[in-house]
């Protein structure tokens, strides 16, 4: 599964290209078009038709590197960096030595993508933005050429195909005793294509067939989920025209009841999402992107009053949030555990998966390590009640 923030760098092309070949120039303003518009396979297309026209067409190269990135394939985003690089001026090198840097990193080549940010911090000056995540970047090279080798005891196993159906399917909840599992389904590939909520119980040891939770779903996106400890309490995120909200329902018998939307105290009018329940329901992480945040999308957090009611929710701090995003929170069981994937820390590159202990104050966050880790994004990860086991997702055969 691809998530949401795949990193675009983006820089403002000249008006007047290097090249003087007008076919390369006509066949690059045709792809500009189509990029701009999202539709990468025909734009790929006539830049590379570009290139052939002029072998130094430094631009083309840059687009076809950005193009590439955002699709996430980052040995022929690389390839078309590094060609760009050997054709552009000097002026352009620390441009090129960020892109590189970014996708040395997330490819897994950590030596090289150490080196060329170094190159990059060494020229940059100005730029405070691309500096701190630079650095950032350069911290994950160092903690994977530090830890690669130190491998855990971690084996990942696929659950059966009664759970494994469809498209995608992210973001596990579990009840206390292991024994339902709701997540999301997307019912395509396409960010765009329709999200549900399915569900599976397990019986003699299997889970059973997935099925749709029917009178949750609608007509909008129904995402990420929380279920409390008992299985009778299930808040998730509907993303809507007007954004994503968290809403919550009650389950009587076997029935759920109508969703209803939380209150102010945890809406805004910023994304809300990916919430987490602790055991008793009475507290409530999720992340968000509203203001008064240390980063793009951080980790928040509220409790039920005496009447029932969710608090106005604050801020988790750091160090669990960053200056850079922190996603997908899971609050085990035993209230001491809070599981979430980040891109601002030391880890492998992109999101990994990390685990912060509470003892009054929640602890420095500790990097769930190797294999869980590596140079993908990692996040939606539970775990079980006597913490041996967790349930997560991850992109396979492209699915």
């Amino acid at each position: 599964m691809k998530y949401f923030l795949l990193l675009f760098i983006s820089v403002q092309v000249a008006a007047q290209v290097t090249t003087k070949n007008k076919k390369a120039i006509a066949l690059y303003k045709r792809a500009e078009n189509f990029r701009v518009r999202g539709q990468f396979d025909p734009a790929i297309e006539l830049l590379i038709q570009a290139v052939k026209k002029d072998r130094r067409f430094e631009e083309a190269y840059w687009q076809l590197g950005n193009i590439y990135q955002a699709k996430g394939n980052w040995n022929l985003s690389l390839s078309a960096f590094e060609k760009g690089y050997a054709a552009a001026l000097p002026l352009r090198h620390k441009d090129y030595f960020y892109a590189i840097g970014c996708v040395c990193l997330r490819s897994g080549k950590y030596e090289k993508a150490k080196a060329v940010l170094e190159k990059f911090l060494a020229a940059e000056k100005t730029n405070v933005k691309k500096t701190a995540q630079a650095q950032v970047w350069k911290s994950q090279a160092d903690f994977a050429l530090e830890h690669l080798r130190d491998s855990l005891n971690y084996q990942a196993v696929a659950l059966n195909d009664s759970v494994n159906l469809f498209p995608m399917q992210y973001f596990p909840t579990l009840t206390a005793d292991d024994q339902e599992l709701v997540f999301t389904v997307r019912h395509g590939s396409a960010y765009s294509d329709e999200e549900d909520l399915y569900f599976s119980q397990k019986k003699n040891n299997r889970w059973q067939k997935a099925r749709p939770l029917d009178n949750l779903n609608s007509n909008y996106r129904e995402g990420a989920s929380a279920i409390s400890a008992d299985g009778h309490q299930l808040v998730f995120t509907v993303c809507g025209p007007s954004g994503c909200d968290l809403y919550e329902s009650r389950k009587t018998g076997t029935q759920w009841g109508k969703p209803q939307i939380l209150s102010g105290a945890i809406n805004t009018k910023g994304w809300e999402a990916q919430p987490s329940l602790s055991a008793d329901g009475n507290e409530l992480y999720f992340v968000s992107d509203r203001a008064g945040g240390l980063g793009g999308y951080d980790i928040w957090h509220s409790k039920k009053n005496e009447k029932g009611e969710w608090t106005k929710a604050v801020n988790a701090g750091s160090p669990v949030n960053t200056p850079f995003d922190e996603i997908a929170p899971y609050i085990h069981v035993n209230g001491s555990n809070l599981y979430f994937a980040s891109n601002g820390l030391a880890g492998m590159g992109g999101y990994d998966i990390y685990v912060s202990e509470k003892d009054k104050e929640w602890g420095k966050p500790m990097n769930m390590g190797v294999p869980l880790n590596d140079c993908n994004d990692q996040y939606s990860f539970a775990v079980t009640g006597d913490g041996t086991s967790a349930f997560f997702s991850r992109e396979e055969g492209g699915n």
